[in-house]
Formats: structure tokens, C-alpha cells, sequence
């Protein structure tokens, strides 16, 4: 690996770990709960999305920012959630979700439904999509898991603008590393609303 790459890499590795050990340390995650729920709903009504209409999203781990509730919501009101199934090669494939369906906990300890799977199509197909991220810089770079499921996604997708990085407000950053293929987003969803991104 040059030594610029593995530069990068380790810097990458620094604030995954800094950033996880704050959320580890998040006191008041109920809170954020209910601001979460209104920032999201209130963001498809903003949008005037139709009933019924396909919403991206994720089940989060017990770290994540809380948009459970926010789903749940959205799912009494007609519309249709799926989420994200892993893949032993690193790519994503979805399955619709709903507040009864019954869950199984992969190898990464993230809650997926039981089959049948959709390709990314259906991702793709989706008119709002919210994307786990680990920070976010002001230009729009995500910084993920280290996985590379969402920058394989997101390299193809002719709409990014239905794109809404979903993270916490303190982890919207002026800056993340990142390489090339690393995806940029248009928009964050925080605790504390929308965020716009300067993507350049």
C-alpha cells in the first residue's frame, strides 16, 4: 500500500474509533429519538412525497441514530420501508420492513428481514433514501464502517439527490478523509434537521 493510501486508511481507522466511543458514550439517545422522528417526517412532508411511496433506510445498531420510531411512523402512514440485506461479497440487497416483521441478526449484528430480496434496483427505485454514516464532511464525503457496502451502492445511482446521510449533528464535520471512490451525499438528516452539503 503507498504511503499516502496508508496514511489515509489510518487516519480513517483514528476517528472511526474516536467517533464510535462517543456514540458508545451518547447519554441522551431517547431524546434524539424524538427529535429524529419529527425531523424525518417532517422531511417527507416537505418533499410531498405520495402515499405509499418506497423509502431506503436502515435498521440501526443500539449506536446508531435512532430512526425506528420515525420509521414506524412512516409505515402507519402508507409508506412502503425497505432495508438494506448484506451479502457475503460486500454488496446490498433489500427487502421491505414493516414494525411486525420478523428479524434475524447477521454476521455484523445488524437486524435484516427474512427473505424474499430485492436487487438495488428497488434501491435505486426508491424516492427517498436515508444512509447510515459515521461523520460527514461540509463537502458531502461519507465516512461508513469501513465496510465499502454504500460507496459499491452509490457509485451507480443515477438520483443521489434522494440521498440523505443520516448520522448525529456533532458528526457533521468540515472536513472527513477520503479517497475517490468514497460516495458524497447532497443532504444530511441529524437530531437537529437537515443539513445541506456543499458537494462539489
Amino acid at each position: 500500500m503507498p504511503f499516502q493510501q496508508h496514511h489515509l486508511a489510518a487516519h480513517k481507522a483514528e476517528l472511526r474509533s474516536k467517533l464510535r466511543e462517543q456514540r458508545r458514550n451518547f447519554s441522551t439517545r431517547h431524546e434524539a429519538q424524538k427529535k429524529l422522528d419529527h425531523h424525518l417526517n417532517k422531511l417527507v412532508e416537505s418533499l410531498a412525497l405520495p402515499q405509499n411511496s418506497i423509502i431506503a433506510a436502515f435498521l440501526p445498531l443500539p449506536t446508531e441514530p435512532p430512526i425506528i420510531q420515525g420509521l414506524k411512523t412512516l409505515n402507519n402512514r402508507g409508506h412502503t420501508i425497505i432495508v438494506p440485506i448484506t451479502t457475503p461479497q460486500k454488496a446490498l440487497l433489500w427487502a421491505p420492513w414493516t414494525p411486525q416483521s420478523t428479524l434475524r441478526t447477521n454476521a455484523l449484528g445488524i437486524s435484516e428481514p427474512s427473505p424474499p430480496y430485492q436487487t438495488s434496483q428497488a434501491f435505486y427505485d426508491a424516492q427517498l433514501r436515508l444512509i447510515p454514516a459515521l461523520a460527514i464532511g461540509a463537502d458531502g464525503r461519507r465516512l461508513g464502517q469501513g465496510g465499502g457496502y454504500y460507496d459499491r451502492l452509490l457509485e451507480h445511482d443515477p438520483t443521489p439527490e434522494k440521498n440523505y446521510g443520516t448520522t448525529y449533528s456533532w458528526e457533521i464535520l468540515p472536513s472527513v478523509p477520503a479517497e475517490p471512490w468514497d460516495a458524497k451525499l447532497f443532504h444530511a438528516l441529524t437530531e437537529n434537521g437537515l443539513h445541506k452539503l456543499s458537494v462539489q
